[in-house]
């Protein structure tokens, strides 16, 4: 539910009165993690996913055969894509929008 003006017009005071009688609080509150840096830890985690998978395949068609390396290779992207638009239906995580 939408804050009322009242409601905002309020927090706002006590954000500026946070500020002002604390200003070290307000540099801590200023050092979240941005988003920017949690695409970076994503990508980099999705990076190391798509190598560790590349991996696998590549054990699988070395030990059972390319057929069996083909069809898990096929699973892996097929899941991937599947993740992926998931995840730009429902966008980020906690609802909030980019």
């Amino acid at each position: 539910m939408p804050l009322s003006p009242e409601e905002r017009d309020r927090l706002r005071e006590i954000e500026e009165g946070l500020k002002r009688d604390h200003p070290d609080l307000d540099a801590a509150r200023d050092d979240h993690v941005t988003p920017d840096a949690t695409r970076r830890f994503w990508y980099r985690l999705a990076m190391i996913a798509a190598v560790a998978a590349l991996a696998v395949v590549v054990l699988v068609a070395f030990t059972v055969g390319v057929a069996q390396a083909g069809v898990l290779l096929l699973f892996i992207l097929a899941t991937t894509a599947f993740v992926s638009l998931g995840a730009r239906a429902t966008g980020p995580p906690g609802g909030r929008s980019r």
